[in-house]
């Protein structure tokens, strides 16, 4: 039998070392950042900060105000690493002079409707401190935002430390994923809080790496790409998440469509091919236990999730406007039982205790409202339709890849997010932020970027003229 004291002791032994090494970031990590920041050629060890401290994210993030036994999308007051590296970010380019003042892109313009929606429900709210919680993280992640942003102006589009940057995330945990497998746990999450949390990341994340694979011209670092995105879909299809299964094949598909659609390649044909070989052959791999992960998943997670959804509609239908106030769902079901009753049948719904709705869209109507729910989806599918303008604006050049990627990605994590909450956690958020930032970047300078690609191929098809000419007149010379 385990010692309860022992359990506590070491708990609170792991709760220093956490702030001792928070503390240690603070004070030594963040001046170096900065230093590395002001050297332009170092910049991009920087924005490395944003990915790979999700890796920890729990370990190099606190709560200034801790509710810890809360169940609600926040919990605190929460400073990251990656909050304090993305100031940093900002602060260096700013000091650099690279800070340029524009006009607010849509997606910000929609993000800060949804946002101000948000801080609305407050009327309604029965704990403002838990609802300045889930406010609070909305702005470090519009702070992230803000630093890819400035990141990607300053170095006029460096979008390889940030591939680069997913695929040492994705090895990093399928190491984690293997490891936990090896020592016979049903249940995997390799660095992720939660199962369906990591299965949404490698949705959108590991659609990426297949777009590099698919649509680069360079055979190195399309075998590169493939080994990466095959990490990812190692780690997803083992979550034997029902979401996951479905959500990665869907983008992996919409992004072929759309890539030999509008870039169409003899070679994207036989690498789909080869990647349809190695994800079938998987898939068959892991099928038994998916379908024993169906088979089992019991009728009382069904209709915990109807009940779920059937508390929302009462809370909805008495608060439409302005909602119960944000991150304020566990804290209202708590207190007024009134809602845990079926209206229509008049009966308690007995499976319901605790937790939260398993869907992200009426979780926002609940908290929030619905006006506030038609600003998140406005915002959502701004960035999806975004996504398919880019990827025929930038059709004929190497910057293809992403927005192909990012169509499939997002469609697929939006479907998923009908089953889930967990694209408000914060490590799934600040990915989210990270692409839409990227996105945005693409949107504003998509002219330069293709006039930058015509300019390459004009250098490149110059050099191959000069030197066959140059060969030509050695000939003749000789």
């Amino acid at each position: 039998m385990v010692n309860p004291g022992l359990l506590l002791a070491s708990s609170g032994q792991s709760f220093q070392v956490k702030y001792l090494v928070f503390a240690a970031t603070l004070f030594c990590g963040i001046p170096a950042v900065l230093a590395l920041v002001l050297d332009r050629r170092l910049l991009g060890f920087a924005i490395l900060g944003l990915v790979l401290p999700l890796l920890n994210f729990d370990g190099t993030a606190i709560n200034l105000i801790s509710m810890e036994l809360y169940r609600g999308t926040a919990r605190g007051m929460e400073i990251s690493l990656c909050y304090l590296v993305a100031i940093a970010i900002i602060v260096a380019v700013t000091l650099r002079g690279g800070l340029k003042l524009r006009l607010p892109c849509m997606g910000s313009v929609l993000y800060f409707l949804y946002f101000m929606l948000s801080v609305c429900s407050l009327r309604h709210s029965g704990d403002r401190l838990i609802s300045f919680f889930e406010l609070w993280k909305m702005i470090m992640m519009y702070v992230v935002f803000l630093a890819v942003s400035c990141y990607m102006e300053y170095t006029k589009g460096d979008f390889d430390v940030f591939e680069y940057g997913l695929g040492v995330f994705v090895v990093i945990n399928l190491y984690f994923v293997l490891k936990q497998h090896y020592f016979g746990n049903g249940v995997v999450y390799g660095v992720f809080p939660h199962k369906n949390s990591m299965a949404m990341f490698m949705a959108l994340a590991d659609i990426i790496l297949f777009s590099v694979f698919m649509n680069t011209i360079k055979e190195k670092k399309s075998w590169l790409f493939l080994f990466l995105f095959s990490c990812g879909a190692v780690s997803s299809l083992r979550t034997y998440s029902r979401g996951g299964v479905v959500s990665l094949p869907m983008s992996i598909l919409i992004c072929f469509a759309i890539s030999s659609f509008c870039q169409f390649r003899a070679r994207k044909i036989l690498r789909f091919l080869l990647i349809f070989v190695v994800f079938v052959a998987g898939f068959l791999l892991f099928l038994p236990k998916i379908i024993l992960r169906f088979e089992t998943a019991g009728e009382n997670s069904y209709l915990a999730r109807v009940q779920f959804a059937t508390i929302a509609r009462n809370i909805i239908s008495d608060n439409k406007i302005f909602g119960i106030g944000i991150n304020n769902w566990s804290r209202t079901l708590q207190q007024n039982r009134d809602y845990k009753i079926n209206r229509q049948t008049n009966e308690r719904m007995y499976l319901i205790r605790d937790g939260i709705v398993e869907t992200i869209y009426l979780l926002v109507a609940a908290e929030c409202g619905i006006p506030c729910l038609v600003a998140l989806l406005l915002w959502f599918f701004y960035y999806f339709f975004l996504s398919l303008k880019l990827a025929y604006c930038l059709r004929d050049t190497k910057y293809f890849y992403f927005p192909a990627a990012t169509a499939g990605g997002l469609l697929a994590i939006y479907l998923q997010s009908m089953l889930e909450w967990v694209l408000k956690q914060s490590i799934n958020f600040i990915l989210l932020m990270i692409v839409y930032a990227m996105l945005s970047y693409r949107d504003r300078n998509w002219r330069q970027l293709v006039q930058r690609e015509k300019e390459e191929k004009g250098q490149s098809s110059d050099a191959s003229e000069d030197n066959i000419s140059g060969g030509a007149h050695e000939s003749a010379l000789q």
